[in-house]
């Protein structure tokens, strides 16, 4: 559980961020993900480099990635058959668009993540 005083800095940093018009048009792959790309992916970069400079302790994924690639991840932890079907099926829905209004943080209890808070991006006028 987050303190109370991380939890407002986060609030902050997120309410500092305009919310966000993406759009879905492709599906991309890293190892065992399949994943939709954001267009653009800039303000998703932005809000994560933020975060990263309020808490540079704790790098994105642990550090293991030297570039935190933006994506919206469709499926896990599936075999290959089944990602190409996945893929397949979702290529026919695209493309989409999407307004990120907040931002969710989630919290691993040591066998699951759980969605800990609901932090909106700054309001629209």
């Amino acid at each position: 559980m987050l303190s109370n005083a991380v939890m407002a800095r986060l609030a902050a940093v997120c309410a500092a961020t305009p919310p966000l018009d993406l759009l879905f048009r492709h599906c991309a792959r890293f190892p065992g993900v399949l994943y939709l790309e954001p267009e653009p992916a800039t303000g998703l970069a932005a809000l994560t480099q933020k975060i990263l400079i309020e808490w540079p302790e704790v790098s994105p994924y642990g550090g293991v990635y030297d570039d935190v690639v933006p994506h919206l991840t469709v499926a896990l932890g599936v075999d290959e058959a089944m990602m190409d079907e996945i893929e397949a099926d979702i290529s026919r829905r695209l493309p989409f668009n999407a307004r990120v209004t907040e931002a969710a943080l989630f919290v691993f209890d040591g066998a699951r993540w759980r969605q800990q808070a609901s932090l909106p991006l700054a309001a629209v006028s």
